[in-house]
C-alpha cells in the first residue's frame, strides 16, 4: 500500500464517527469541532450553516462562499458565518479541514457589529458583512484556551459556564473589532456622561452579586438578567470598566476567601474547593497555586 492510500484509509476510518462534534452548548452559544478528511462526502459542502459563527481554521484549505471566489483560510485567518451561509471547500492537503467554530445568536452578533456599522440594525440576519479577516493573536489564543477547557476536563470536574461563556463573548466583540480596525473603522460613541453614569451602575450591581453569591456556579446569563441587559454588553463594559473579566473578579474573590479558610487545620481541603464553588480537589489546587505560588496544604504548614 501507498504512503497516499494509507493515509487516505486513515482518514476515512477517522470520518465514520462524523466530521462535527458539539462540545459545549448553553442558551445559544455554541462551541464545535470540525475534523473532515478531504475524502469525506461533506468535505466539499457541508453548508448551510445552522447558525452565526466564527471558525478558526487549524490546517489551511479553500472555502468560497456562494456565489465568490475560493481563497485560502489558514490559522491567521478567522472566517465568519451568517446563518444559513452556503459555501464549499477545496483541499490543500489529505486531512482536508480542522477548525473550531463558535456560534451565536443573531441579536448578539448585532449588537457586536453595531457600533463600527450601524447599518446592521437593517440586516438582522445578515450582520456579518465579510467572509473572513485576519485574526489577531491574542483572539486566536483565546479560542484554543476556550476549547482546551472543555475538551480537556478531568474526570469530574464540570466545564466553568462563567469562564465560558464570557470567553465566547469576549472572543465575539475582538474579532469583529480587529475585523473593522484592519479597514480603518473606529466604533461610534454615544454621549459620554450618560453612558459612563449607566457603565458604573452596571459594573456596581456585577460586583454586589458576586459579592453575595461567589460561592455559586451563576452563569453570565444570570447575572445579565438581573441587571436588564444583554451578556454580551455586560461583559465587555465590565471588561472596559475594571480591566479583569467577570469570572477573574469571582476567582479572586474565592481564591482571597480561601487564603483565610485553608488556615484552620480543622477544616477539609475539599471540602473548602466544593464549598468555594470549584468542580474538584485538583481544579482547586491549581488555580490557588497560580494565584499564591504555594498549594493549599503548604500554605497550611
Amino acid at each position: 500500500m501507498t504512503a497516499a492510500n494509507s493515509s487516505k484509509k486513515r482518514a476515512l476510518e477517522a470520518d465514520r464517527v462524523g466530521p462535527e462534534e458539539v462540545v459545549f452548548q448553553r442558551g445559544p452559544l455554541r462551541v464545535g469541532q470540525f475534523r473532515c478528511s478531504r475524502w469525506h462526502p461533506q468535505f466539499v459542502d457541508s453548508g448551510p450553516t445552522t447558525g452565526w459563527l466564527i471558525t478558526f481554521p487549524r490546517v489551511p484549505v479553500l472555502v468560497a462562499h456562494a456565489g465568490e471566489s475560493m481563497v485560502v483560510v489558514d490559522p491567521t485567518i478567522v472566517k465568519f458565518f451568517n446563518k444559513g451561509q452556503e459555501f464549499r471547500r477545496e483541499p490543500l492537503f489529505d486531512e482536508g479541514d480542522r477548525c473550531e467554530w463558535f456560534s451565536f445568536d443573531a441579536p448578539t452578533v448585532s449588537a457586536a457589529v453595531r457600533p463600527y456599522d450601524p447599518a446592521a440594525a437593517d440586516r438582522p440576519g445578515q450582520p456579518f458583512r465579510w467572509a473572513h479577516a485576519p485574526v489577531d493573536s491574542a483572539s486566536f489564543l483565546l479560542q484554543r484556551r476556550i476549547a482546551d477547557h472543555v475538551l480537556g476536563l478531568a474526570e469530574g470536574e464540570a466545564v466553568d459556564g462563567l469562564f465560558v461563556e464570557e470567553s465566547l463573548y469576549t472572543l465575539l466583540a475582538r474579532t469583529v473589532g480587529h475585523a473593522y480596525a484592519r479597514r480603518g473603522v473606529r466604533p461610534a460613541r454615544g454621549c459620554a456622561a450618560s453612558v459612563a453614569k449607566m457603565h458604573a451602575a452596571m459594573v456596581d450591581h456585577v460586583e454586589r452579586t458576586l459579592a453575595l453569591r461567589y460561592r455559586e456556579s451563576i452563569s453570565l446569563t444570570d447575572i445579565a438578567k438581573s441587571v436588564g441587559y444583554s451578556p454580551f454588553h455586560l461583559a465587555r463594559v465590565f471588561r472596559a470598566r475594571t480591566g479583569a473579566s467577570i469570572h477573574a473578579k469571582r476567582q479572586k474573590l474565592r481564591l482571597h476567601v480561601a487564603l483565610e479558610e485553608v488556615r484552620d487545620p480543622h477544616r477539609d481541603l475539599t471540602d473548602i474547593a466544593l464549598g468555594l464553588g470549584f468542580s474538584s480537589h485538583s481544579h482547586f489546587t491549581g488555580a490557588f497555586r497560580g494565584v499564591f505560588g504555594r498549594a493549599p496544604s503548604a500554605m497550611r504548614k
